[in-house]
């Protein structure tokens, strides 16, 4: 028996690469249920129709390049079937992008030694960064966490290398090798995430959702599951609840009752336990809907914070355990470690003892349900079509990214209290429910990497552990842009929450520092206000914007710069195109037709800034041009539009000594694209008030609407 109740030993995991074997006995045992006739009747049937080529299965043509010892390569042709084949009788390494390997017990990898240096380099640089930062030096918590940061660049260089021309360990294979990995990775989680928080499955056409009932009916453990709905009183879902388990993940993508029917009329010859399989399998979220009690005892055992109850050496306790459960424990006893990382000589001894026992208390609800999780989560059954989990519509999932999964757990927190505040409690039981899911990813993982055929030994290399607790996330809809405050980093829990902002639009480095201070105080305050559950007026945050709007529009109005972008002009030997075709002209252009009135400028190079000008179409320009043409510089620039035949102009660019000093010239206040100007500038507000809930229009001022 494993020590861990969420995996399996090691030699548990096979290989297991039969499409077509799959398919066949797949197809028989749904024949067989449909057509009331024996498994391994219709099994023979099957196999006697492929043999005489009455039924000819997908098995497309490989075309590949095959490296022989001296590294030459030489392509080849062969079947799909038969290169997997080839691959399972030489025991090779099979990537996502089916790139194959030698195994490392014939020949082994210098870049994977090179890598595990580096990883462990990394942990140990990590951990001391961690110890440094929770004893508040500063320092040395920067110098260890660049050093880890160091290591992580040196493995993640790597993937560089294997596509730059000319590089010692140029292979282009190996970097499409690595991103089908991570992305295969993080599919895989996102898709148990969505099954297990939410009951979400990616059904989105009808034979795929009767392709996966059908496969975790062929996999299922009877006697296991019956063993478990006996020993803990489950209830065995009915005909109605599996077909609104599989409705809940049709319902987003397509509803025809014909194949909805088709789906029941298969259902309804299945075993109570093959029914049982098929809703709880991996899905914390139908097991709670339909054991409502049952669930709220498991997350309570597990969320249960450990008594102080004295014990020699408390602390040697929590270092021998697990990290993911003393990360767990962490969060269920998080008032108590605030502050501390894990360092706890930081804390009394029996705060000491309340961690430790927390551990325990962890592990001995885990060993309690370990049968439960036997029976369904120790399956064989991976989430349904991994390669298109992108266009999943999900429920829980707010976040994914190359090597990440970013989930939800609010609503079992809701469940579970019936409101939603942020005690050591709603911690815990949000905490529960993160551990079981992140230990059934494990597994997943591990059938995944036993399937590529890695080695026993790395067989759980591939993970994806619990690494941050956000307690509120606010998202915007531009792609990873989202503002939140982190309160757990790798179980080292903060005396308060960090904030964060990630995105370029929320945080800006060209927009001017009060702007950029306005917007980090404005998801500051959000965020609070969510914490503290206080009502956010979004009648407030729309007049703070509009607030915003007005105050660029009115500097610009009065010919002031610092909402202007800077430039740099040059001298013309700077530029390698012509200079009255680079920046250099815009120098040109002022001593041309601004410098008779308002002064010329000494030869660039010089700071100079950027207006944006609403003269994108012909009659606009002209409509300029008979407004400006009464004075001295409208009429010489007036000249230079008919001279260059300019027929459009959508920025002039001034020297800022003028405009600092004297403003901007009148003749280009006039045609100022103020809009354009307003928008670029309020795009961190913009996104905020799209976390929200409020989408203003691309065009349009929060100030057009009256606020």
């Amino acid at each position: 028996m494993s020590k861990n109740a969420f995996l399996l030993e090691p030699d548990q995991y096979r290989r297991s690469l039969d499409p077509i074997g799959d398919w066949v006995r797949q197809s028989a045992l749904y024949a067989s249920r449909m057509l009331g006739k024996p498994y391994e009747q219709c099994l023979a049937h099957l196999r006697k129709k492929l043999k005489t080529k009455e039924i000819k299965p997908f098995n497309p043509t490989v075309v590949y390049y095959q490296r022989e010892e001296n590294g030459d390569k030489y392509k080849k042709t062969i079947p799909l079937y038969g290169y997997i084949q080839d691959v399972l009788q030489n025991k090779e390494i099979l990537a996502p992008t089916f790139t194959t390997y030698l195994h490392p017990s014939v020949k082994s990898s210098l870049i994977v030694d090179f890598m595990d240096d580096n990883v462990r380099l990394r942990t140990k640089f990590k951990k001391m960064s961690q110890a440094y930062e929770a004893n508040n030096e500063v320092g040395l918590a920067k110098y260890y966490n660049q050093a880890q940061d160091g290591a992580k660049r040196d493995n993640n260089a790597c993937s560089g290398g294997f596509v730059a021309e000319g590089v010692i360990i140029s292979n282009k294979s190996a970097h499409s090798t690595l991103t089908s990995m991570t992305r295969s990775m993080s599919s895989l989680s996102n898709a148990s995430n969505e099954r297990l928080i939410e009951g979400n499955r990616h059904y989105h056409t009808p034979d795929i959702a009767l392709n996966n009932v059908i496969s975790i009916i062929k996999e299922t453990d009877s006697d296991t599951i019956r063993q478990a709905v006996s020993h803990y009183n489950l209830t065995y879902p009915t005909v109605d609840d599996v077909m609104q388990c599989i409705h809940r993940s049709t319902e987003p993508y397509w509803s025809d009752r014909r194949h909805s029917r088709d789906i029941q009329d298969f259902v309804e010859k299945l075993s109570p336990e093959e029914r049982a399989s098929v809703v709880y399998t991996g899905d914390l979220y139908h097991l709670r809907i339909l054991n409502n009690t049952f669930i709220r005892g498991l997350l309570t055992d597990l969320a249960r914070r450990g008594s102080d109850v004295d014990m020699d050496d408390p602390v040697s306790v929590i270092r021998t355990t697990d990290e993911a459960i003393v990360n767990f424990a962490h969060q269920s006893c998080i008032s108590i470690v605030e502050g501390i990382g894990k360092d706890y000589s930081k804390i009394s001894k029996d705060k000491q003892c309340i961690v430790a026992n927390t551990c325990k208390s962890i592990e001995q609800a885990v060993e309690k349900y370990r049968l439960l999780f036997k029976a369904f989560f120790l399956t064989k059954n991976s989430p349904a079509t991994i390669a298109t989990i992108p266009f999943m519509t999900r429920r829980s999932v707010v976040l994914s990214d190359t090597d990440s999964t970013m989930f939800s757990v609010d609503n079992w927190v809701l469940w579970y209290f019936n409101k939603m505040e942020f005690s050591d409690e709603e911690y815990a039981i949000g905490g529960a429910v993160s551990y079981i899911a992140t230990q059934a990813i494990a597994h997943l993982l591990a059938i995944f990497s036993a399937n590529m055929n890695v080695e026993k030994k790395r067989l759980f290399t591939l993970a994806m552990k619990p690494e941050y607790v956000f307690p509120v996330f606010a998202q915007t809809s531009v792609a990873k842009h989202y503002y939140t405050c982190m309160k757990v980093k790798e179980g080292n829990v903060y005396k308060a929450p960090k904030f964060e902002v990630k995105g370029v639009h929320l945080k800006d480095s060209s927009v001017p520092v009060n702007l950029i201070e306005a917007g980090s105080k404005t998801m500051q305050s959000i965020l609070d206000d969510v914490i503290k559950a206080k009502p956010i007026s979004l009648l407030e945050k729309l007049k703070e914007v509009a607030d915003i709007e007005r105050e660029i529009i009115d500097s610009l109005y009065r010919g002031e710069v610092k909402y202007l972008k800077r430039i740099r002009i040059k001298e013309a030997s700077s530029y390698s195109q012509d200079a009255e075709h680079s920046n250099y002209a815009y120098y040109t252009l002022w001593e041309r037709c601004f410098a008779p009135t308002y002064g010329s400028v000494s030869k660039p190079p010089y700071g100079a800034v950027r207006i944006p000008l609403d003269l994108d179409k012909r009659s606009k320009l002209q409509g300029w041009v008979e407004q400006i043409s009464t004075s001295q510089t409208g009429r010489l620039l007036v000249e230079w539009i008919k001279e260059k035949e300019v027929h459009t102009l959508s920025s002039i660019a001034i020297p800022i000594d003028h405009c600092v000093s004297k403003g901007v010239p009148e003749e280009l206040k006039v045609a100022m694209d103020v809009r354009r100007i307003v928008l670029a500038l309020t795009k961190a507000q913009r996104n905020v008030l799209e976390s929200l809930g409020y989408f203003p229009k691309k065009d349009r001022m929060i100030s057009d609407l009256g606020y």
